[in-house]
């Protein structure tokens, strides 16, 4: 063939939002007019579905060069809801989801395939070019082809990605020195908060969480996982203040629970399927029919494969009541670099304001289109004509204890969604009512400082953060 691909990403599973760079060369970019380069785009959940054509001309070398990630990354979008797909409907109280009235993803029993936070594609290289300065372009397409290319909703920041012989390429396996593909105690859920070590009592590092808090972990699924053990259970160890086990309850994975179980199953077809969540918090426990059991401290969450073999370090969650002191506990979700959920409970001082900016008008006084000139005592002459009234909240974290815990929090300082999460409400029925679990902010903090135990010894975050839905006032 004419078109050759010389440098592509080593690795056909990556985040959309990291360079997946090819550059291709031909033996007629000499000696023919009008040539350039062309990409036919497949994306969907097989790739099959024709996107788009993209054509690039060659450089002063005669390579041509383009980036894939800015199509890539306009084709996944964040998972917000559980999924509603028929057979493997994830639930909210023990009641499936339909489609229209799905609960928050945050919400979920068990387990939920993700909406579209994972795709496909098919790359068709071709080129055009005419032999006569006079004729217009013919089209060769297909001459090369790039197949099984998996992305996801994740990006990497500027030093992850390493230089291989073929080009730049991300290691699922070795992502920032850390597995992310679930098939060993050392591998990683989709999240930045510090995970304890496996043992329970070796490494106490864990995140906070009430009686109360909905939580969500997600993991890589399926085809990323190349090896010979795939995750088959989610595992949750409750034990007490004298790390002695308490109870240990195993959820298999799988489409009646809202899963999908890829044991041998290295060619997923449905991308729904290569990104899972499993709902972690105590709230969703509950929802799953697990309660704590008396006097529990902390519990653990990791994922086992089919044998029971560890597939995943474990998170660990320490049971949290609200402030002795009668501080508002306010509880923040948001999506991070790997495009799942993340949660951090702000238990310290709060302060609720509200910007109020106000458009005036005059008002002549009087009723002057009657038989007779009437004044009343309600009328006035400065008029309010609208009223902008936003709210915001000052929120402060509690102390941190490691410079993991203080680091993994500057995803919430850039992230592009964030929310309050609500509580469990005991009354609620399922579906899950709009508006009753999810408040839309943002952060408007303009600086984020890394604390470090060594420079700063004890540090807290404050936080400022903004409703993105004014407060409705009357009109004028």
């Amino acid at each position: 063939m004419a078109v050759s691909v010389i440098q592509y990403p080593f690795y056909n599973q990556m985040p959309a939002g990291t360079d997946w760079m090819y550059a291709l060369t031909s033996t007629n970019t000499t000696g023919n007019y009008k040539f350039k380069f062309f990409v036919d785009v497949y994306i969907g959940q097989f790739g099959s579905q024709y996107i788009i054509r993209l054509k690039f001309s060659p450089n002063a070398l005669g390579t041509g060069i383009i980036n894939m990630s800015d199509i890539f990354e306009q084709y996944v979008k964040t998972t917000n809801l559980g999924n509603a797909t028929t057979g493997n409907e994830s639930s909210f109280k023990s009641v499936d989801n339909i489609a229209g009235s799905e609960c928050p993803i945050h919400c979920i029993d068990k387990q939920s395939l993700n909406n579209d936070s994972a795709s496909k594609a098919v790359l068709g290289w071709g080129e055009e070019y005419s032999t006569n300065p006079n004729d217009a372009p013919t089209e060769y397409i297909f001459q090369a082809i790039s197949l099984n290319l998996t992305f996801f909703n994740g990006m990497t920041y500027n030093n992850e990605q390493v230089r291989t012989s073929l080009g730049y390429a991300l290691d699922l396996s070795n992502w920032d020195n850390k597995s992310r593909l679930m098939t060993s105690i050392i591998s990683l859920f989709l999240t930045d908060a510090p995970p304890t070590e496996f043992t329970a009592v070796a490494n106490p590092t864990a995140q906070r969480i009430r009686s109360t808090d909905y939580a969500t972990l997600a993991f890589l699924n399926g085809k990323y996982s190349a090896g010979n053990s795939f995750p088959g259970k989610v595992n949750v160890s409750f034990y007490n203040d004298s790390n002695t086990l308490l109870q240990s309850n195993q959820i298999n994975i799988s489409a009646a629970n809202g899963g999908h179980n890829a044991t041998n199953d290295l060619l997923i077809t449905d991308s729904h399927e290569s990104l899972l969540f499993i709902g972690v918090g105590v709230a969703n426990l509950a929802g799953a029919g697990i309660n704590l059991p008396a006097n529990t401290a902390y519990y653990n969450i990791y994922l086992q494969a089919n044998n029971n073999v560890p597939n995943s370090r474990a998170m660990r969650y320490n049971i949290q009541s609200n402030d002795c002191k009668g501080y508002e506990t306010i509880r923040l979700t948001w999506l991070n670099k790997y495009g799942a959920w993340d949660y951090y409970n702000f238990t310290k001082k709060s302060i609720r304001s509200t910007n109020i900016k106000r458009t005036k008008y005059s008002k002549i006084k009087g009723e002057w289109n009657k038989d007779k000139f009437i004044k009343n005592g309600f009328d006035r002459g400065a008029s309010t004509l609208n009223i902008n009234a936003v709210e915001n909240i000052t929120i402060n974290s509690d102390w941190f204890t490691t410079d993991s815990e203080a680091a993994w929090l500057e995803q919430l300082f850039i992230s592009t969604e964030v929310y309050i999460l609500g509580e469990l409400i005991l009354s609620d029925t399922a579906p899950a009512e709009y508006g009753k679990y999810l408040t839309p902010v943002m952060i408007t903090n303009k600086e984020y400082v890394k604390y470090t135990r060594a420079n700063d010894k004890v540090a807290q975050y404050e936080i400022d953060i903004e409703y993105s839905i004014n407060k409705r006032v009357h009109s004028a």
